[in-house]
């Protein structure tokens, strides 16, 4: 799999045209791991299991997903050709309150 992405990666780097590589969007669960810890009280004693882990993963995931489409849109409705930090800014508050 990571000879077909650095394959893809090579192509587009040769070519003038630019591609979207249809890769799923994922995080590592080792980071994900990592910024949970930054919060708990308790850092040494503190478990997460690998189904929780996996879970708050994947929330996160969905979470991220969903913000970069509604500040798509918002760009889209702006007649902006970019998603700025403001499309963002502006999605914001009614995607926290629907998560």
């Amino acid at each position: 799999m990571a000879e077909e992405l650095c394959e893809k990666l090579r192509t587009m780097a040769a070519s003038s045209e630019t591609t979207e590589i249809n890769e799923p969007m994922t995080f590592k669960l080792k980071t994900i791991q990592e910024i949970l810890k930054l919060h708990f009280k308790e850092k040494e004693k503190t478990r997460i299991s690998g189904d929780a882990l996996r879970l708050t993963t994947e929330v996160i995931r969905v979470f991220v997903k969903e913000a970069s489409a509604r500040a798509a849109m918002q760009a889209e409705n702006s007649a902006e050709k970019e998603v700025t930090i403001e499309h963002l800014e502006k999605i914001l508050p009614q995607l926290i309150l629907d998560f």
